[in-house]
């Protein structure tokens, strides 16, 4: 395993993520309500630091945050002033996508710390769900995710008790824009890679939503992917529109096969004698589409957008959804050894990542990483052995096509080949590439 990165945390890595431009910074942020960030680079191995050349690949965190005493981090007078750091569990850390001068941070009292990385300190704090979920509830905040394209100003947000998603605006603060949908709480959101208006959302109601920002409320919705909806006799003579680069082919499928929903429903309602306009009889004969059974523990779209994959958190399964011609369940079996679901079943998250490069989908089941064909499902071709407990978090390093992984133990590890430092070997002779955090 190379590179070693030493972990000051004692509690849960909550979430892992390796900077997209470089693959030099990793955030690590932890149940223990502090991040750290580490740099892979010369500059940051212990080599450099105290010039022991046998520490060569071994890192430490480069900046680590504080951990806020609960209740001291918002006043009676002030109760808008930003924290200096977070007083609750981590549930996601996120780089700013177009450089490593900003992260966003959630925890689980709801809310959401945008930081500056050169001085190691908020410098905005939101609460999207302070009006909506109890106060002496704590596990308000569920998921969020930046925009990674687009003007990368919005980050979309969930609670765990509250149904809806909204969109939070760095630039202001706000998050007035609320879309509904969901009948129970959001569990994990993802923005599409490849249009900066569409994300995904997966909810405790067990279906995952595909969303257009550019409507709001219900009418945001593009499609819910519903496996029952890939069976013949849902989908038959039902017409497949061509596919459109910002999935709005998904809307006119779905409002054709609910069109065709309604008119079976109309013709089983004269059947029976019932009027056509009982509403509360439509409603009580209707099946609502299902992505998984129970809550959809982890989403993630692949790199280019057509697909995604997501894994329930009751079954364990683990999907591959087609967002080109559907949308539609592709017809992918992936079993863990011992003929198990996928993932570890009834878990509140999920790991999930997807290596398009390798054409790998990597899960974590209990304490290791299974890493399935996206093309052949199956059996996993790798799997992968280290933690002493739960994999709990899981990010890529591009460039040197290499894994980290977090688990409830503390402990991040990583997987790839061992090829030395994984950047520079040698000290160049400038020295304007550090950063004074």
């Amino acid at each position: 395993m190379d590179p070693e990165l030493v972990s000051p945390h004692r509690q849960t890595i909550a979430s892992l993520q390796v900077d997209p431009s470089m693959g030099r910074f990793v955030l690590a942020g932890s149940a223990d309500a502090t991040v750290s960030i580490y740099d892979l680079s010369l500059w940051g191995s212990e080599s450099h630091a105290r010039k022991a050349p046998h520490a060569v690949g071994r890192f430490r965190p480069v900046a680590r945050s504080a951990k806020v005493p609960w209740g001291m981090q918002e006043g009676d007078e002030n109760p808008l002033a930003v924290p200096s750091g977070h007083s609750a569990a981590l549930t996601h850390v996120q780089w700013y996508p177009v450089d490593t001068g900003a992260f966003v941070s959630c925890s689980s009292d709801g809310c959401l710390l945008l930081w500056d990385t050169n001085r190691m300190q908020p410098v905005l704090k939101v609460t999207p769900f302070a009006e909506s979920v109890e106060e002496e509830s704590a596990a308000a905040f569920g998921c969020a995710h930046w925009q990674p394209r687009g003007e990368h100003s919005l980050i979309a947000s969930g609670s765990w008790l509250d149904c809806s998603v909204k969109l939070v605006d760095v630039r202001s603060g706000a998050s007035s824009h609320q879309l509904t949908g969901h009948s129970r709480g959001i569990t994990s959101v993802q923005w599409s890679p490849t249009v900066p208006v569409v994300f995904a959302s997966g909810s405790k109601d067990g279906t995952i939503r595909l969303w257009d920002i550019r409507r709001s409320g219900s009418q945001a919705c593009i499609s819910v992917l519903g496996r029952d909806w890939n069976s013949a006799a849902d989908t038959s003579h039902v017409p497949h529109p061509p596919y459109q680069a910002d999935y709005s082919h998904l809307r006119k499928f779905a409002a054709a096969l609910q069109k065709k929903k309604k008119a079976s429903k109309k013709r089983k309602l004269l059947a029976s004698g019932l009027a056509p306009n009982n509403y509360s009889q439509v409603q009580r004969e209707g099946v609502a589409a299902k992505s998984h059974k129970g809550h959809i523990a982890a989403i993630s779209f692949l790199p280019d957008g057509h697909s995604l994959a997501s894994v329930g958190g009751a079954d364990g399964e683990l999907l591959l959804w087609d967002l080109q011609h559907g949308p539609t369940l592709m017809e992918r079996k992936f079993v863990a050894p011992g003929g198990m679901p996928a993932a570890t079943p009834k878990q509140r998250r999920a790991v999930l990542c997807v290596d398009a490069d390798d054409d790998t989908v990597w899960v974590g089941h209990q304490s290791t990483l299974l890493g399935f064909s996206i093309v052949q499902g199956g059996s996993p071709k790798q799997i992968l052995r280290g933690h002493l407990s739960n994999v709990t978090s899981l990010d890529r390093i591009r460039p040197e096509m290499t894994l980290l992984s977090g688990s409830s133990d503390g402990m991040i590890l990583s997987w790839g080949k061992r090829k030395g430092a994984l950047f520079a070997t040698r000290r160049p002779s400038f020295t304007q590439d550090t950063d004074n955090w």
